[in-house]
């Protein structure tokens, strides 16, 4: 069996990587529909694939800065690089959708989920 690693995803603009997810969760969905006809399933309808990541916390990376909810703001699209994946990488440009962020005002603590929804990922390796 292959030493498979599990990686953080990178987060691109522009070509430039300027940050890394940790504590990830990613998730693809099919889009299919069932589709029903006499009281049983007939089939599904082919769906658009669609890609969900939460990142709990984002941290940059060369010295760059990382503000999500600007990048949700300006609707900045992200490149966004998930490795490994059975031995694969997903490529796929995401938007920020969603920011909870969570505070705690007696340590003067605060921390951030992001949700960065996409398409189709390219899968490469």
């Amino acid at each position: 069996m292959a030493n498979v690693k599990v990686r953080s995803a990178s987060i691109y603009v522009s070509g430039r990587k300027f940050g890394e997810c940790f504590e990830n969760t990613y998730d693809v969905e099919s889009g299919d529909e069932p589709q029903f006809g006499d009281g049983v399933v007939l089939g599904f309808s082919d769906g658009i694939i669609q890609t969900t990541l939460s990142c709990k916390s984002v941290m940059p990376v060369g010295g760059s800065s990382v503000n999500m909810l600007v990048l949700m703001k300006n609707k900045t699209d992200l490149d966004v690089a998930l490795a490994t994946i059975d031995g694969k990488i997903h490529q796929v440009s995401m938007r920020v959708t969603k920011a909870s962020v969570q505070s705690t005002h007696k340590n003067g603590t605060q921390e951030g989920t992001f949700t960065l929804s996409g398409g189709e990922p390219d899968i490469i390796g």
